[in-house]
């Protein structure tokens, strides 16, 4: 009778893990996605998200804020960046920021340190253990990944084969 409690008791844990994972936050439409280009140079910003009518330009010590995406134009994407003048919004491809926008979910089984682009010369944080992580491309010897931050997210860096040996598929349960 015990060894069924038990079990239940288990069970029970699981489900309410997995139910509680899948509950979307109220101020989750305010969550902020930062990342840097994945290039080293400047790239233009577009005042729509045709990329038509240039208005500015992002340089490459620039952090980035994803503020829209756009229906009409999938593949453009409407991003914050800072000026002499405070913060500046505007359209870029959304190839410039980002490999892919879907991805395989993995959990982080160790800290890893995060690079703003693919290579190790800037750290741009890291990823704590137990972490859920969205792996979105590789290029080079380095993956890029989705991870939470506080207030939302970010685009990084990190060695790939850190990604192989400290990413995992198998969901993680801390209790």
């Amino acid at each position: 009778m015990k060894k069924k409690l038990k079990k239940l008791l288990s069970l029970c844990l699981i489900a309410a893990t997995f139910a509680a994972m899948l509950v979307v936050p109220a101020n989750a439409a305010s969550s902020t996605i930062r990342c840097y280009t994945i290039s080293s140079g400047n790239t233009t910003a577009y005042s729509s998200a045709s990329l038509k009518t240039k208005s500015g330009t992002i340089y490459a010590s620039d952090e980035l804020y994803v503020v829209a995406t756009s229906s009409s134009y999938p593949n453009s994407i409407k991003v914050s960046y800072p000026t002499s003048s405070g913060r500046k919004t505007g359209w870029i491809s959304k190839s410039k920021i980002v490999l892919s926008s879907t991805g395989k979910t993995k959990w982080a089984t160790k800290k890893i340190t995060t690079y703003r682009r693919n290579s190790t010369a800037k750290t741009y944080g890291s990823i704590s253990k137990y972490d859920k992580v969205t792996v979105l491309g590789t290029k080079g010897s380095y993956t890029q990944v989705k991870y939470p931050i506080s207030g939302g997210y970010k685009f990084a860096w990190i060695k790939t084969t850190d990604a192989n040996k400290y990413l995992s598929t198998s969901v993680i349960i801390v209790l």
